[in-house]
């Protein structure tokens, strides 16, 4: 058996208003748009950040690549002078190499020290914006909270006027 139910005006707004509320959650705010920047820059520094841990990775083990190939050449002590000579030029060549891979090490550091710095000062940037956003959503919510206590208090009195 079927009760038809005839809804009245402040009822339909009332149901109205909860499907709002529901809604809020995906509310709009102003800061919206600069938080996807902000995020975007966030991921950015991140993947700067990872690029040159790589590079630096890649660097260290040419390093030890070449210390691995010094530790393996040995000068004789007697031999061709022109063979000896080709020897220590190897060696100075193979140093001249770990030396310009320090230096690339060392650059590839402060690169990395001045993307944290900067990852630091976004991720600050974008967690203000986050609690900003969260502010107005509150704010939003409070307001949408007190229409739907106005209206729930017109309907309790449109229905006792009835009785």
């Amino acid at each position: 058996m079927l009760i038809e139910y005839k809804l009245t005006k402040f009822e339909f707004s009332y149901i109205k208003t909860l499907s709002i509320r529901k809604e809020t959650i995906l509310l709009k705010t102003k800061f919206d748009d600069l938080l996807k920047i902000r995020k975007q820059q966030v991921d950015k520094l991140e993947r700067d950040l990872e690029k040159v841990n790589s590079a630096i990775n890649n660097i260290q083990k040419q390093i030890e690549i070449k210390h691995k190939e010094l530790e393996q050449l040995s000068i004789p002590k007697s031999g061709k002078f022109y063979l000896i000579n080709q020897l220590k030029h190897n060696i100075f060549l193979i140093n001249q190499e770990i030396k310009t891979l320090k230096n690339q090490l060392n650059t590839l550091n402060e690169r990395k020290e001045l993307i944290i710095n900067n990852l630091k000062s976004a991720n600050i940037e974008y967690e203000k914006i986050v609690y900003l956003k969260n502010e107005e959503i509150k704010k939003e919510i409070k307001k949408i909270k007190n229409k739907e206590i106005k209206e729930i208090d017109e309907i309790a009195i449109m229905l006792n006027n009835l009785k």
